[in-house]
């Protein structure tokens, strides 16, 4: 700021607005970066390495900051804009990383503009900013989604495609010049990029599922109220009362060659249980645990309300229900690998565990191998029951155990100084004559 009111007095410029001078220099500064990288092409080759890597990341800062002030103050159109300008310049001098790392920008301020409800400062990234007002999403919302999510797959591709195929000394990028190899800070940028990339497609995907979720009838709609703390119970718990599928009318007959991923699913619900598959994918390949869990669980709430109650579809739900308790548990253990509430997580968890329940029960002797006797799905059904049960009482004992003692440590805290104060001081002995 300093510099920038020192510069204008001594230009007698009038005053602007801090915002208008940033971004005026930026400018300037992207202008000159171009034009020292055409400058700089027409160099020898063992002469420009370090100065054509410093005037790259000039480049790709400005470009960051100046889009970064078009947003901040209001002028979004201005800054979708400018970033697609950039990737568009990105690409033209193959530079994955820059237009991968623009192209996640853009999408996260496409997203804030297409839902209402994320378009407060929470990061998209963190927290489940992406997953509130399902039952509120509109066709516009809709469409802004289906744009983002293309996109981060292209830019997704091309950082992997990229990564894949690391550049040597003898690469060239189109304008003659060829680009040292990545050093160890750019090769862990850019894998720090790529996960940004997965886990942010990851979530727009698992709110897509959600959302078509939401619009269906009942069982399947409660399948879209798992993803909140205060709901997730009530949601499943409504979810294990509904009456069986099998009881009201036979499921249809899937067409020939049309059985696809997801046999036992609604014809209604195949397009969100497809999302919820390629959304547990970005989250394993991101290593994100904690939205992967919430995907699993709301995969074994399908398949549960399913179209065929036979043993087939109980497996897969005891399947995604194994997944999900895996992964809530790595949450449990390392908090900022999912971002997912640690309310959320012990619900889901408790909600997990009775699908588990109802899943082996449905299953059957079946699920006991071959010759096990017809109560055997009710047994392993009681005895999950059983667990799930001993795990609550000793979580609420060791809660009630960590209570009394914050209160007795308060309380130790508030009697030393009264003791302290108390107790009196011990005679200083005399030195000897």
């Amino acid at each position: 700021r300093a510099f920038l009111e020192a510069q204008q007095r001594a230009m007698e410029e009038s005053p602007q607005p801090l915002a208008a001078q940033c971004a005026r220099w930026l400018q300037s500064a992207i202008s000159l970066s171009l034009r020292g990288l055409h400058q700089l092409s027409s160099l020898p080759s063992d002469m420009i390495g370090e100065l054509q890597a410093q005037a790259r990341a000039l480049l790709a800062r400005a470009y960051g900051d100046l889009g970064h002030i078009y947003a901040s103050t209001g002028r979004f159109t201005k800054a979708m804009t400018h970033a697609k300008q950039g990737i568009e310049l990105f690409n033209a001098t193959k530079d994955a990383f820059q237009a991968a790392k623009l192209q996640l920008w853009l999408c996260r301020l496409q997203l804030r503009l297409a839902v209402p409800c994320c378009a407060g400062g929470e990061p998209l990234e963190e927290g489940m900013a992406l997953l509130r007002g399902l039952s509120a999403a509109t066709p516009a919302e809709d469409t802004g989604c289906a744009q983002v999510v293309a996109a981060l797959q292209r830019a997704l591709k091309a950082l992997e495609a990229g990564a894949a195929e690391a550049p040597t000394e003898e690469d060239e990028d189109g304008d003659g010049v060829p680009r040292p190899p990545p050093s160890p800070s750019e090769a862990k940028e850019a894998d720090s990029v790529l996960r940004e990339g997965r886990g942010l497609l990851g979530r727009v995907l698992l709110r897509q599922a959600l959302v078509r979720l939401a619009r269906l009838k009942e069982p399947l709609c409660t399948v879209s109220r798992l993803c909140e703390a205060d709901t997730a119970l009530p949601a499943a718990l409504a979810l294990l009362r509904a009456p069986s599928p099998s009881n009201e009318e036979p499921a249809p007959t899937p067409k020939a060659g049309a059985g696809g991923p997801c046999p036992g699913v609604p014809e209604a619900a195949r397009e969100a249980v497809d999302l919820l598959l390629q959304a547990t994918c970005c989250f394993r390949d991101a290593g994100i645990v904690g939205p992967g869990g919430l995907a699993h669980a709301c995969l074994a709430a399908v398949y549960l309300c399913g179209a065929r109650q036979d043993v087939r579809s109980q497996r897969v739900a005891l399947t995604h229900c194994q997944h999900s308790l895996e992964q809530l548990g790595d949450e449990d253990r390392a908090p900022g690998c999912g971002s997912v509430a640690a309310p959320l997580a012990a619900a889901l968890q408790l909600v997990v565990r009775l699908f588990e329940a109802k899943a082996l029960r449905r299953a059957g002797a079946s699920s006991g191998g071959r010759g096990a006797p017809a109560w055997m799905g009710d047994a392993r059904a009681a005895d999950a029951l059983c667990d799930l049960a001993l795990d609550c009482c000793c979580s609420r004992r060791a809660r009630r155990e960590s209570e009394e003692g914050g209160e007795l440590g308060r309380r130790a805290e508030e009697l030393l100084p009264l003791q302290a104060a108390g107790t009196p001081e011990a005679p200083t002995p005399e030195a000897p004559t």
